[in-house]
């Protein structure tokens, strides 16, 4: 009997303490794509609905620094469309905004 696989699908998206969390390891996209995804996601919306990531930062920069993914000291935390998001070797951490309700 084959015990079932708990592992997590690469990019599959995960809900922990308010954050979604986005693995990076898909080599067919880029990082900036994945962050717009893991945004799109947290917020509810489509990717097509937001600023591109573009005009918030240098798009190429950010997906050069993850090249190969595989420097765990490289940290990137940045705004986007109201998120905190967050990039790093191995996930991207998006925490979107805090409503407070009346």
């Amino acid at each position: 009997m084959t015990e079932p696989d708990d592992s997590q699908p690469p990019n599959e998206v995960r809900e922990t303490n308010g954050s979604t969390h986005v693995r990076q390891n898909a080599a067919d996209q880029t990082v900036t794509t994945q962050v717009a995804t893991a945004v799109a996601d947290a917020l509810g919306t489509r990717e097509d609905d937001l600023t591109p990531v573009g005009t918030v930062l240098n798009a190429e920069a950010l997906n050069q620094l993850f090249v190969g993914g595989d420097d765990a000291s490289v940290v990137v935390g940045f705004d986007y469309e109201g998120c905190r998001v967050t990039v790093d070797a191995d996930q991207i951490a998006v925490d979107p905004p805090h409503h407070t309700f009346p």
